[in-house]
């Protein structure tokens, strides 16, 4: 907004001066097809490096103070913890100072870390009437009182538990991978009434591109995932997450034939 003012006292100051030398006359036709946007010759380009806090984060507080003309950038680079804007010059200097304040030191951040937990519960549309369900964990009682109120599925096996430790850097944030093997048995009902057991397995292999560490308003914190993958035999679930610290969140569901896997998270900080 502050270079759209200057422009416009300055198209006011042109305007004057062509009164008074051209003694009112109107433009001619070469004029009056002038582009209606300033062109890119008046801009300049500066690279920022950001030390203490994600690029990704900054932006969204910076890119407002562009001047929202025709070729004016700003993009940022995760990997290089960098900012690149392409504006004019006094919007630049804007963008400078407003990055000073922004990029500084988190210590709450750089002193925390994250424990994982990723409960992979498998499930099917239609169970087998002699299927002997097999009970689960008493911690998972709230999220299967959840889980009935919004799916159809009947019956609920968990097939893998996962932790995974993450220490974020200096930026506050971490990234994982992980893969494994899963194996877990069915159970079912003979037509003699005996007991069989049925072992069934499946790889599965997870990553998190990026985990932030953040405060609450009260007092308490907030873990950010970004680029959450799980792939679970044919199943895979992806997204971007944010959790509470130590709250239990159901993930997401991903199907295969008349399978289905849901994923259950728990992220608690470290320090």
């Amino acid at each position: 907004m502050l270079i759209k003012v200057f422009n416009a006292v300055a198209s006011l100051a042109l305007a004057l001066v062509f009164t008074v030398n051209g003694s009112g006359q109107q433009p001619n036709s070469t004029q009056s097809n002038a582009p209606q946007y300033v062109e890119s010759k008046g801009f300049k380009g500066q690279i920022f490096e950001i030390k203490h806090r994600r690029p990704q984060e900054i932006i969204r507080a910076i890119s407002p103070l562009g001047s929202g003309f025709k070729g004016a950038e700003v993009s940022y680079n995760d990997e290089t913890q960098t900012i690149s804007v392409r504006d004019f010059p006094e919007n630049i200097a804007a963008i400078e100072e407003a990055i000073k304040r922004l990029d500084t030191p988190q210590s709450a951040r750089a002193e925390s870390g994250v424990d994982l937990s990723i409960q992979v519960l498998l499930t099917r549309m239609d169970s087998p009437s002699n299927l002997v369900p097999a009970p689960l964990p008493p911690d998972l009682n709230d999220v299967m009182k959840q889980m009935q109120n919004t799916f159809a599925f009947k019956d609920y096996q968990l097939v893998a538990t996962i932790v995974q430790r993450a220490k974020t850097h200096r930026y506050g944030r971490a990234a994982v991978f992980g893969k494994g093997d899963s194996i877990w048995f069915e159970t079912y009902k003979g037509e003699d009434g005996n007991l069989q057991k049925f072992q069934s397995s499946a790889t599965y292999q997870y990553q998190v591109n990026g985990i932030v560490v953040s405060p609450t308003s009260s007092g308490g914190a907030k873990i950010q995932l970004d680029d959450f993958s799980f792939e679970f035999g044919k199943a895979t679930v992806q997204t971007n997450l944010e959790v509470r610290d130590g709250e239990k969140l159901v993930v997401g569901t991903a199907s295969w034939g008349n399978k289905a896997m849901i994923l259950v998270l728990t992220a608690k900080v470290i320090k």
